[in-house]
């Protein structure tokens, strides 16, 4: 009795054996794959050229509707930007007044070779979130059609947002930016001109 009960404790143990000896090894990564697919993926190309043309140092001017109905505020201000790792980013800081009050606010544009999208952030002084937007351009490079996601204020809902930069020439651009109305209609809420100071 006991030898048969040793006998079966060892063919139980050498079943995870016989399966683990049986089974196929794991495939090991292909290094130099997996370094050709890193070094694709973070080197600059020709959109980086395109986000490229914000550095350097702007005026702008913008008309913003608080009601899409009404007349716009109309304000101007300063903005610079500078290029990030290489230029692989380019970095914006905007500065200029709302209603009274000093405004700043930061962007970052980048694009994804691997999503084979372009980026935008945004963050400022009169907010505690960050709108995050995903763009494509346009077929003849002149603009790019950015959406995205933000909380409005008034419901604390989230609503649609809409972005498009247009290159009006190498020394200026025009941002038209779109919000969601109670109705779920996109209406224009900002338009800003910048000019590349010389």
């Amino acid at each position: 009795m006991k030898r048969l009960s040793l006998l079966a404790l060892a063919t139980l143990l050498a079943i995870p054996a016989a399966t683990a000896f049986a089974a196929d090894p794991p495939a090991a990564p292909d290094m130099a794959a997996m370094m050709e697919a890193m070094a694709k993926a973070g080197k600059p190309g020709e959109q980086h050229k395109v986000i490229g043309k914000y550095v350097g140092d702007w005026t702008y001017s913008i008309k913003m509707w608080m009601d899409p109905n009404g007349p716009p505020s109309e304000l101007s201000g300063t903005m610079h930007a500078e290029p990030m790792f290489g230029g692989r980013y380019v970095a914006s800081t905007w500065k200029g007044e709302f209603m009274g009050a000093p405004f700043e606010g930061h962007g970052t544009d980048a694009y994804d070779n691997t999503a084979g999208q372009y980026l935008n952030t945004w963050i400022d002084n009169q907010g505690t979130g960050i709108l995050y937007m995903t763009g494509t351009p346009s077929a003849d490079g002149k603009s790019i059609t950015y959406g995205g996601d933000m909380m409005d204020p008034m419901s604390g809902q989230k609503t649609v947002t809409k972005t498009v930069i247009t290159w009006l020439s190498d020394d200026s651009f025009k941002n038209e930016s779109f919000w969601t109305d109670p109705t779920g209609k996109l209406v224009p809420s900002m338009v800003i001109v910048a000019t590349r100071k010389k």
